[in-house]
This record gives structure tokens, C-alpha cells and sequence, in this order.
């Protein structure tokens, strides 16, 4: 390589981006992103829309559901009630103690809840209490 060629090697530089073109690209892509967040806030606030109208139906269901299985347990015998406390209250001790992941030993504990909530409901009659 003679010394001219290395000199012009040398003092060639990739050309000067222009600077409009990368502002003129930056706001074209924050145009998208906010094209994109609005589109996915109209989804959520849609989404919160219809959970919104179906929640009192979905409270409904639920109290009727929890006030069928409290009068069930209660129908039970007071010797059925225990062990099945006493039982689930075992295994989720016993699973938790094991390692087992929380949603696993919370549904274990379930039916020790569900007795011992309508034990509290008997025992206060069903009746509420004035705060």
C-alpha cells in the first residue's frame, strides 16, 4: 500500500448521519408507542366495563353459594365437622412444611376455613352484629 492510499484510507469518515432524519424517526416511533399505549388503555377500559356490569351477578353467586355451604356443613354432625377441620388443617400443615407451593396448601386449607366460618356463623346465630 503506498503512503497516498493509506493517507486517503485514513482521513476517509462514514458519512454525517443528518440529524432531522433520527428526530423525524424518534418522533415517528413515539407516535406509535402512543398509538399502541391508547390502543391498550381502550382494552382495559373496555375489560374494566364488563367486569364492572357482571360483578353483582358474580356477588350473588357467590353469597348464594357460600350461604348453601354453610347450611350444608351445619347439617353435618359436629364429629363429621371436626374431622374434616382437623383433617385439612393436617395437610396443609404437612404440605406446607414440605415445601409445597401456597396456592396448594391455601385450597388444603379450605375446608378447615369453611367450618370454622360456619362454626362462627352458628354460634352468632347468622345474625349480624352492630359495628
Amino acid at each position: 500500500m503506498s503512503a497516498s492510499n493509506a493517507t486517503a484510507t485514513a482521513t476517509q469518515r462514514p458519512p454525517i448521519a443528518d440529524d432531522h432524519d433520527d428526530v423525524t424517526g424518534l418522533h415517528g416511533m413515539a407516535a406509535g408507542a402512543r398509538r399502541e399505549a391508547g390502543a391498550g388503555l381502550e382494552t382495559v377500559r373496555a375489560a374494566a366495563a364488563d367486569v364492572g356490569e357482571k360483578m353483582p351477578e358474580l356477588i350473588r353467586t357467590a353469597r348464594t353459594g357460600a350461604t348453601d355451604g354453610a347450611r350444608t356443613i351445619q347439617a353435618w354432625p359436629e364429629s363429621t365437622q371436626r374431622l374434616i377441620a382437623v383433617f385439612s388443617l393436617g395437610l396443609g400443615v404437612g404440605l406446607m412444611v414440605a415445601g409445597a407451593p401456597r396456592l396448594l396448601v391455601a385450597s388444603a386449607l379450605l375446608p378447615a376455613f369453611a367450618v370454622a366460618a360456619s362454626t362462627l356463623g352458628r354460634e352468632t346465630g347468622g345474625a349480624r352484629r352492630p359495628h
